[in-house]
């Protein structure tokens, strides 16, 4: 019999790796392991998925997990670079080794059933390099995601094409058509069509790009930096502001108070809003690139494509050199038609267009956007929530739709047909024919757990919505389901008597009713929000992101960054003999401690922290006596244990490069590792930052400090909680601060 773990995850790529580590972090002796059907982790960005020159849509510094930066010095990539996928590869394996996880971790292990046993447990069935193998848990996480598993449509006369026919996912697995195809032909508009072009018309060989005609047009590609403005184009997503101006029914999960109810519920709001989309469709978001004669003008995204509701996609265009010089030169030929069928001799007949001959078609065709794992016994497969194909209209979700149009009647107007709407996206997922779409969207409770199990705490679902913050919803996920599990009343996962009742439930406070309702609302909402794309099959989250993370924060009851914290204020030199300099302006006992242990590492989240403050980042300990929550802040006496000043001085232009650049670079976050010979106890953690934008003058040099209380070393392994505010501190050597006099432009 196989042993009992108590957590498995499916899927070792972006979502798994951090679902298992979190739940590590709180339960460190829990038995967990993570069954990969790949070679290797890392998911979509895995060893064997890697196409040749593919980079992320993320830059340096949003790319990465907020314990464990992205450092140029390790990974090689530059601050607001694009992230190249065999980093993001690198990326993974190292996080992996990190946290222990790859000893964790099968591979090649490709999971077929899973069924529900009667003491309440999962018994997974897979195979293994070949051999079938039996694996046993208490608790579930899914983590494959919405494009492990390629769509290939069928062609007419394929069988007799006589030429490799295959999906962009394959390309990595036939790299030698790179080096040995003369001419290829690429089908869709997707971003992965982008990148196959490219690929190929970068190496000399001709391609033929067929859009078709009954899709909806090739996705929406902008430059990395776009608007007047010139900003990055994924933080247009992450702007709490864009979110305001998008309809969302837990908008206010964001603490942001009456502002998105103005802009999106009320008549006075919802012109301000359109009016504002019309401008940022117009003005920000015109790309002369695609005017510039009439091949380009083939790649401009439909009418209905647009900024507010981006039907074929929106990525940023991250090719060097320039894209659109392979499209001049004649190298990638673009064809507005339907494939007819497939001849002999690799011969592409158009349906309005010419016979092209090629070495090899490959094609953007889409995903299957549920997993491929059967769940036994029947009832329990069909209680899963995933997507169900056309059936009995369902009664509540079409009083749901009306309540979402009534509210949001911004949705109402000009949107093209439900109907309509899902055949195009239909045609943009393949060319061929597909059982039909999709009469329910994925149905589960915080797009993660199903409705029906919702009390049984032992199944969740990780990745399967679709955002531009991947990163931040995978920790955020992997930390509510950690608690949902946890407040299961299991203490055989290392949980002392007393913490279990202090987790949070975040889905035990509604009714069965409300929570299946909240389901409802939210997989309907897509359908209507994005009605050229696939809102019909899975939540998509493109700037509903940041609400959807302050929803499940709120559910944990943590502080959603809706309403962001007070900047931090400076405190000055002539400050020094004052107890302000302890740990800031008026600081006082906090009301915790996070249990951390020797040699392990904290992240420091700053607010975002402008370029212009050039500055040292310092960490500091101070034993906190017998309670770090009572003792006098004026009797600390810190000690440094990190710290970083100037990194190069000789980084053209002036200024150089500070601590709090590679701060920066790291999303405003920092890693602060504690001591492994440091004694048990109770200890203030300092976290300092001297900006010297104004030390060229007396008393110019401003201090930032954010201070925290830890006990360590802990019995568990990792740190369990984290939580942030104010405490105290003591500074004997404050009058040495570096930097007072000096003009960092010139010294």
């Amino acid at each position: 019999m196989a042993e009992m773990n108590d957590l498995v995850v499916i899927g070792a790529g972006l979502y798994g790796l951090m679902a298992a580590k979190t739940y590590l972090d709180v339960h460190p002796h829990a038995t967990v392991e993570l069954l990969e059907a790949n070679q290797s982790v890392g998911g979509v960005w895995g060893r064997d998925r890697l196409c040749r020159g593919v980079k992320t849509n993320s830059i340096a510094g949003s790319y990465a997990y907020s314990d464990f930066p992205m450092s140029e010095s390790r990974f090689g990539v530059k601050w607001h670079q694009h992230v190249p996928g065999e980093v993001v590869y690198k990326y993974f394996g190292a996080f992996a080794t990190q946290f222990d996880l790859h000893r964790r971790i099968r591979l090649s292990c490709c999971v077929r059933t899973v069924e529900k046993c009667s003491d309440g447990s999962w018994s997974i069935s897979a195979t293994e390099n070949g051999q079938h193998v039996q694996v046993s848990t208490r608790r579930l996480i899914v983590a494959t995601g919405l494009a492990s598993e390629a769509v290939m449509p069928e062609y007419p006369g394929s069988s007799s094409f006589e030429r490799p026919v295959l999906h962009c996912k394959d390309l990595a697995s036939h790299h030698e058509l790179y080096h040995t195809a003369t001419t290829v032909a690429v089908v869709g508009g997707s971003k992965s069509a982008w990148d196959a072009a490219y690929q190929f018309a970068s190496l000399g060989t001709r391609v033929h790009w067929i859009l078709r005609k009954s899709g909806h047009g090739p996705a929406r590609l902008l430059p990395a930096q776009t608007t007047p403005f010139r900003l990055w184009m994924e933080k247009i997503v992450t702007t709490r502001f864009m979110t305001w101006l998008s309809p969302c029914p837990w908008d206010d999960a964001d603490g942001s108070g009456w502002m998105p109810r103005f802009l999106q519920r009320t008549t006075v709001g919802q012109w301000v809003s359109r009016h504002l989309w019309a401008w940022f469709s117009t003005t920000c978001l015109q790309d002369p690139a695609l005017v510039r004669n009439a091949e380009t003008r083939k790649l401009q995204p439909q009418a209905s494509n647009t900024p507010f509701s981006p039907a074929g996609g929106f990525s940023a265009r991250n090719y060097p050199p320039d894209f659109f010089q392979y499209i001049d030169s004649g190298m990638i030929q673009i064809h507005t038609a339907d494939l007819d069928h497939l001849a002999p001799a690799g011969v592409i007949q158009l349906h309005d267009g010419p016979a092209l001959q090629v070495d090899a078609l490959v094609v953007s065709g889409g995903w299957q956007h549920w997993p491929t794992i059967k769940f036994l016994p029947g009832e329990v497969h069909d209680k899963m929530g995933f997507p169900r194909t056309r059936g009995a209209r369902n009664p509540q979700a079409e009083r749901i739709d009306r309540e979402i149009l009534r509210q949001f009647q911004f949705l109402n107007n000009g949107i093209m047909d439900k109907e309509a709407t899902a055949a195009a996206a239909d045609a943009a997922d393949t060319a061929a024919t597909l059982p039909h779409r999709d009469d329910a969207p994925w149905r589960l409770y915080r797009f993660m757990v199903p409705p029906a199990f919702i009390n049984d705490r032992s199944i969740g679902f990780a990745g399967f919505v679709a955002t531009t913050l991947n990163t931040v919803c995978a920790q955020t996920q992997a930390l509510w389901l950690t608690a949902y599990f946890s407040s299961s009343g299991d203490r055989r996962n290392g949980l002392s008597d007393g913490d279990d009742a202090k987790l949070p439930l975040p889905a035990g406070r509604g009714t069965p009713e409300r929570i299946w309702r909240d389901t409802l609302v939210h997989s309907q909402f897509s359908q209507w929000r994005y009605p050229g794309s696939f809102g019909h099959r899975f939540p998509i989250c493109f700037y509903e992101g940041l609400p959807y993370v302050d929803l499940l924060l709120k559910d944990l009851g943590l502080r959603s960054p809706g309403r962001p914290p007070t900047p931090p204020t400076a405190s000055s030199p002539d400050a020094s003999d004052t107890d302000d300099v302890i740990c800031h302006l008026s600081a006082t006992n906090a009301k915790g401690h996070a249990v951390v242990a020797a040699g392990d590492k904290i992240s420091i989240q700053w607010t975002t922290w402008p370029d212009s403050h050039h500055e040292p980042v310092i960490s500091y300990l101070a034993d906190g006596g017998a309670s770090c929550l009572t003792v006098d802040k004026t009797t600390l006496e810190f000690f440094k244990i990190d710290g970083i000043g100037l990194v190069d001085e000789s980084s053209p232009p002036p200024p150089s490069i500070w601590g709090d650049d590679e701060l920066i670079a790291n999303n405003n976050s920092w890693l602060v590792g504690i001591p492994s010979t440091i004694a048990r106890g109770y200890y203030v953690l300092r976290h300092e930052l001297i900006a010297l934008l104004g030390a060229g003058s007396e008393n110019g040099a401003q201090k930032y400090m954010s201070t925290s209380r830890s006990r360590g070393p802990a019995l568990s392994s990792r740190q369990a909680y984290w939580i942030r505010s104010c405490a105290v501190g003591k500074e004997q050597h404050l009058e040495a601060v570096i930097g007072v006099g000096a003009k960092i432009a010139t010294n």
